[in-house]
């Protein structure tokens, strides 16, 4: 039985193919391997005319060059127990195959991803893309990319990888969003951060890819409590959305509802309010008026820039088109009267809320409470406090600190006490400034106690402080008078 079928093997000769000159050196050594049969044996003679086989994973066929110039009698292939053919591997030496000249250019792209995909001579196929970049006509594949970037990355080959993602905008070549994503967390995890940068700036303007780059970065980075240079990159992405939304509207693209809110957004957080305004206005023209994110987002503008009657328009006007109120609307409104006092709007903003059953949440009441104590009217902000506590809210540092201030300034020791021990338990930690706050507030109450000649809860004289490094201690001096006999408050 013959091994090769006529359709499966091209017998070239050297008298009409160059490449029968390959010396006898770097043939190829091909040993049988058993899959399912029994091994096939193919034991030519050292001097036989057959030099090499060769079986490209995307072409079933093999190709079988002959030296046909020499008088050899052909080798002899013995089957024992064989119906199919047999699978053959090559252990190829590649020495001179190296200095061979590359393909045809349609088959560039599918050798170098054939020779990277093989461990064994994915070298080799690194050295062939950087031959092939020299090629004037030469253009890499997605696939060619991606193998690039597996191979540098498995051999942390930094360099490589800045040099591959110059050729992105290069060639106008870029991997698909996993690859980039990979590429990108790997060179933050190794601390390569101007490798990062570049690679970013490279695919911001790349649609179909700088998005989920971004967002890989910025997870890297908050991996790493690298906070600062997760806002760099938040920033940078908002401005490259901005670039990308000009592009667009230059080249005639209309855009859409979510595209206008999600811009109108980005201007706003750049400080570019006239922009944003200007945003807003052209969706409202062209029909989009009842986005509610948008809404929300100029009243959040109009409140941060002190733009108070902007804002009660445009609440009216959400009103007369019934877009549904929401409770980041209506906390922006509560915050730009507090700041101002306006205390009036302040309570018939809430009572509008209660009316609408819009539940008020944690960033409502610190609004209100912050208002109330900002006039002074601590029984108002303790009512609100203790509303917000029999609903279930937790103290985090902004509403404890306003809540320290107020128990201070009405002398209310046990309710401050009672409040730090509460931020304790629920893992609200104080940090410096609240903490001396708290202090502060402590040594405040018991003077007053004491000087209003009241019977107080403590009587302390010049107390002291200490700090062992996991809780504060308030240790005072003699005479005192304890309820117990000593105090532990844990701030």
């Amino acid at each position: 039985m013959s091994l090769f079928s006529p359709h499966s093997i091209h017998a070239i000769s050297s008298s009409t193919m160059a490449i029968s000159t390959i010396s006898e050196s770097s043939l190829a050594c091909i040993h049988c391997i058993k899959t399912t049969h029994k091994n096939p044996k193919f034991n030519p003679p050292k001097n036989s005319p057959i030099l090499l086989l060769i079986s490209h994973p995307s072409c079933p066929s093999r190709i079988l060059i002959v030296n046909s110039s020499r008088s050899f009698p052909p080798p002899v292939l013995e089957d024992h127990e064989s119906t199919d053919s047999p699978l053959l591997e090559l252990d190829l030496k590649f020495q001179e195959f190296d200095n061979q000249p590359l393909p045809q250019q349609e088959n560039i792209n599918l050798l170098i991803c054939s020779l990277l995909k093989d461990p064994k001579t994915e070298e080799i196929g690194f050295e062939r893309y950087q031959k092939a970049k020299l090629m004037p006509d030469f253009r890499p594949t997605r696939s060619t990319l991606h193998n690039l970037i597996r191979y540098s990355l498995r051999l942390k080959n930094w360099n490589s990888i800045w040099s591959i993602s110059e050729d992105f905008s290069r060639f106008n070549v870029y991997p698909d969003a996993s690859s980039c994503c990979r590429l990108i967390s790997s060179c933050i995890r190794a601390k390569r951060l101007k490798l990062a940068n570049n690679l970013l700036h490279v695919l911001k303007f790349e649609k179909e890819v700088a998005v989920l780059s971004f967002n890989a970065a910025m997870r890297s980075y908050n991996k790493l409590h690298m906070y600062s240079s997760a806002v760099k990159v938040f920033d940078v992405m908002s401005s490259s959305a901005v670039k990308v939304y000009e592009d667009l509207v230059a080249d005639g693209c209309d855009p859409g509802q979510v595209t206008y809110a999600s811009v109108l957004n980005v201007y706003f957080r750049l400080g570019l309010y006239d922009k944003a305004e200007e945003v807003f206005w052209e969706m409202d023209n062209k029909g989009f008026d009842k986005c509610v994110v948008a809404y929300s987002s100029m009243i959040s503008m109009y409140g941060k820039v002190n733009r108070i009657r902007d804002a009660m328009r445009l609440l009216a006007r959400m009103k007369e088109r019934g877009v549904e109120l929401n409770v980041w609307i209506y906390n922006s409104i509560l915050d730009m009267h507090g700041k101002v006092l306006n205390l009036k709007q302040v309570e018939k903003i809430w009572k509008e809320m209660k009316r609408r059953k819009v539940v008020a949440d944690k960033v409502s009441y610190t609004s209100v409470i912050n208002a109330y104590s900002k006039a002074r009217e601590f029984d108002t902000c303790m009512k609100y406090y203790y509303e917000y506590r029999l609903n279930g809210g937790r103290v985090d540092r902004a509403m404890g600190g306003i809540m320290v201030g107020v128990f201070s300034k009405v002398s209310r020791v046990d309710e401050l006490v009672k409040l730090l021990q509460d931020m304790k338990s629920e893992g609200t930690g104080l940090d410096v400034r609240l903490y001396r706050s708290s202090l502060n507030a402590l040594r405040d109450a018991v003077i007053l106690e004491c000087s209003t000649g009241h019977d107080p809860w403590i009587t302390v004289t010049n107390p002291t402080w200490s700090f062992d490094g996991k809780a504060r201690h308030f240790s005072p001096t003699y005479p005192t008078t304890w309820t117990p006999s000593q105090v532990h408050v844990i701030l």
